[in-house]
């Protein structure tokens, strides 16, 4: 397809016959299943419920696709009832989750756009410290 890509990874791509066109042909991506994912999120309760903040990209299919679960790191673990709350905004479901790992700044330089459910109560004091610079 006009560079080695397919004969270098012959085990996880193919060249494959346009199923909508027959008369081209198409690269494919064999499909990946890591052992675990490592996602950053906004919030978790400690059973792992996680809410992510747009967009998700892979962050979802990366953690359903994991054989052995997802560390999820956040900036805050909050009460269940918090989650319970906002759970239309949960993303990753705690039966997905092994580890729950608060990591404040985590996504730094990536900023997390949530303020709409203000997780960032109780770090207003690295908030100010970190804008003041």
């Amino acid at each position: 397809m006009g560079s080695s890509l397919a004969k270098e990874n012959a085990d996880a791509f193919k060249v494959i016959p346009d199923p909508f066109n027959p008369h081209e042909t198409i690269g494919v991506v064999k499909s990946l299943f890591p052992d675990i994912s490592i996602i950053h999120g906004c919030v978790a309760d400690s059973d792992g419920n996680t809410i992510l903040s747009p967009p998700y990209f892979g962050s979802i299919w990366g953690a359903r696709a994991s054989r052995g679960g997802t560390i999820v790191t956040v900036e805050k673990i909050v009460p269940t009832e918090f989650i319970r709350k906002h759970s239309t905004l949960v993303k990753i479901p705690g039966y997905l989750v092994k580890y729950v790992c608060p990591v404040i700044l985590g996504a730094h330089p990536q900023g997390l756009a949530s303020d709409s459910i203000g997780w960032w109560k109780g770090i207003e004091k690295i908030m100010n410290l970190l804008s003041a610079l």
